[in-house]
């Protein structure tokens, strides 16, 4: 038989996991909340350059090489995902604002692109053969948007 402390200190476990599971229920739901605002954010400022005549003028980024990985293990069906070359010259970017079409799960889709203030920091690229690179921070560009159609898409890219 369980004395009075016994069962007041299960009841007041009970509560205490109660009031912890509604804080994490609100925690979440703020994060969830302020991600997709952060997504609709990008999506709003696209919508408001339209509105205000910016041109998303279509450049060509990308080309398909036609070409297959050759490590196949790593996708379950490697012939669906294309082999890009990157065609752009980031000097030769002078709108703020681009579009341009890829190649998504076989479907081509439209990205708009609103040009963001540079935020990185020093650093370099080191290929998958070891090969370094240092970035000419004054030859870069980076982008945020959405895909067309898709308010809740996010998309980030950066040409150097």
């Amino acid at each position: 038989m369980k004395t009075v402390t016994q069962l007041v200190s299960v009841n007041s476990q009970q509560v205490l996991l109660t009031k912890i599971k509604a804080l994490f229920t609100v925690v979440l739901f703020f994060l969830c909340s302020v991600n997709l605002m952060g997504q609709n954010r990008i999506f709003n400022s696209i919508a408001e350059a339209k509105t205000f005549g910016s041109d998303f003028n279509d450049v060509r980024v990308f080309e398909t090489t036609g070409q297959q990985f050759s490590r196949s293990n790593i996708f379950i069906d490697p012939s669906a995902v294309p082999i890009l070359n990157y065609v752009l010259e980031p000097a030769t970017i002078e709108e703020s604002t681009l579009s341009f079409e890829i190649l998504i799960e076989g479907k081509t889709e439209v990205i708009d692109l609103i040009e963001v203030p540079d935020k990185f920091y020093e650093f370099n690229i080191t290929t998958d053969t070891g090969e370094k690179f240092s970035i000419d921070r004054n030859n870069n560009k980076h982008f945020r948007g959405v895909i067309r159609g898709q308010p809740n898409s996010l998309v980030a890219i950066s040409f150097f």
